[in-house]
């Protein structure tokens, strides 16, 4: 018997909104999904994806630029626990490294990044990786930006995706280009305006994350302005 859509499992989920400084203003990054790919194929997305159990058990004293007690506090859910709130952060960045190939890290250099990229590419797991190149995670440049839970209603895995927002160091290099994504810099406000047309055109999807669920923060939502990244 297939369970009813209240009984589906929700997956934590992180995503990225990672901004940088350009000639014409700001530009976010953006992956084109493949065009077969199972889910929202061909569709712009941000960077992001299921939070995995290896995610919070990185150890933040040795790979992480700031304390789990204050990311936890940052992040304003006080209902889950501090190693939780911790594999979101690095999730986030973990998801933006594989998609795309842009890693923020303290003083990583182009050839730290092309060496993580290849061992990567090897199987190498993500923390074994920073381990072996000895790389510490900016998760302190990532500001909590929002909360979106996919609706009962979606006939697609359902999700509970944190998002953040940072700023890319400077220069941020170009991305890769993965066997399911195609990532560039884009310039947001043609991209909304076109996810506007289209969402108006018509009626709510599968896809549809539904209306974004804040936790608050302080006792306010944790919409914020993206901070300084790493330089």
């Amino acid at each position: 018997m297939n369970p009813s859509p209240e009984e589906r499992p929700v997956r934590a989920a992180s995503t990225l909104i990672l901004l940088r400084d350009a000639a014409d203003g700001v530009e976010v990054l953006m992956l084109k999904r493949h065009g077969l790919s199972e889910t929202l194929g061909g569709a712009f997305v941000f960077p992001g994806g299921k939070v995995d159990a290896e995610d919070a058990a990185l150890d933040g004293e040795h790979f992480l630029d700031q304390t789990a007690s204050v990311l936890h506090d940052r992040l304003g859910e006080q209902d889950i626990d501090t190693a939780t709130a911790v594999g979101l952060y690095v999730a986030a960045l973990r998801e933006t490294f594989e998609e795309s190939g842009l890693l923020l890290a303290q003083q990583l250099a182009p050839a730290q990044s092309d060496a993580a990229l290849a061992r990567l590419a090897q199987g190498t797991a993500f923390n074994a990786l920073l381990a072996e190149l000895q790389l510490r995670l900016c998760v302190d440049a990532l500001a909590p930006w929002s909360r979106w839970i996919t609706p009962p209603s979606s006939a697609n895995k359902r999700f509970d995706t944190r998002f953040f927002v940072a700023r890319a160091r400077r220069p941020a290099r170009p991305p890769r280009r993965t066997r399911d994504h195609r990532s560039r810099w884009c310039c947001p406000a043609p991209r909304c305006k076109l996810l506007g047309r289209r969402t108006h055109a018509r009626t709510a999807t599968d896809h549809d994350p539904g209306p974004p669920r804040a936790p608050r923060h302080g006792g306010q939502r944790t919409d914020r302005s993206a901070p300084a990244g790493p330089r």
